[in-house]
């Protein structure tokens, strides 16, 4: 592990040589997007349909089990 931390040493030294006055400082090496789609409002599942596939509901909620206890 020694030899490998000397050569990311002797690496960073190197780049140390460069002329950096034009360069603008950055976050990231490559610039970045934004990849999510933007929020929009849409009708959501009937509550009814998502109850009905559950095993155990009371009409508003799925019951399942205590987990913590009583």
């Amino acid at each position: 592990m020694t030899t490998q931390l000397g050569q990311i040493v002797e690496y960073v030294a190197q780049l140390s040589e460069l002329d950096t006055t034009d360069v603008e400082p950055m976050a990231h090496a490559i610039e970045l997007q934004n990849v999510f789609r933007d929020d929009a409002v849409r009708p959501s599942l009937d509550r009814a349909d998502a109850l009905g596939v559950a095993p155990h509901h009371d009409g508003q909620c799925y019951l399942v089990p205590a987990v913590l206890g009583d």
